[in-house]
């Protein structure tokens, strides 16, 4: 017999607001504790540790590898400070902005998809309409996709930015949270 080697595991050592503990990039899921409830997404998340009632678990991911750091559920840092801006709100903010640019992608793909369809469904009309009604709706067709196309781009642009935007303020609370725990 040949023992399967675990990932490490942290679960009994996470009883305390302010502890900290990192796992560097690719660690196994095994890293952190046991989660209730997840919120988020392995890059930037919260959720309530199982076995420890009143106790969350955030985490930040950048390029060093992921942070976690736990926190009492009623932390105003974690669940609401006064103009917005607390860690959850952040966190449903990036997802709803993740989730816009993920439903996108199909409209992108029907963007270029639609005026090939078109153009390749007049070619078969051409020989019919002496070839004007062909061109001129083949120019319609792919300008309408190129458009298609340059907007969704745009939007595209916009998102990832403020998904970026989203991600610094998530980094930059969870790091006020580490702090105010620390020095209360």
């Amino acid at each position: 017999m040949t023992p399967t080697p675990q990932g490490a595991t942290i679960g009994p050592l996470v009883d305390a607001p302010g502890m900290q503990f990192d796992c560097p990039v690719g660690m196994p899921e095994g890293c952190r504790p046991d989660l209730a409830t997840t919120h988020g997404d392995d890059l930037f998340g919260w959720g309530e540790i199982v076995g420890y009632p009143g106790l969350m678990l955030a985490w930040i991911t950048d390029e060093t590898g992921t942070h976690f750091l736990v926190v009492s559920a009623d932390d105003p840092q974690l669940t609401g400070v006064a103009g917005g801006d607390s860690f959850m709100e952040l966190m449903e903010l990036r997802l709803a902005e993740v989730d816009g640019t993920n439903k996108r992608v199909p409209e992108v793909v029907g963007s270029a998809a639609g005026p090939v369809v078109i153009i390749g469904g007049l070619l078969l009309l051409c020989p019919e309409t002496a070839g004007v009604t062909c061109v001129i709706a083949g120019l319609t067709a792919a300008a309408a996709g190129v458009g298609n196309i340059i907007r969704n781009a745009i939007l595209n642009a916009q998102a990832q930015a403020r998904i970026k935007e989203l991600e610094q303020g998530l980094m930059g609370r969870f790091h006020q949270m580490e702090l105010t725990i620390v020095n209360p």
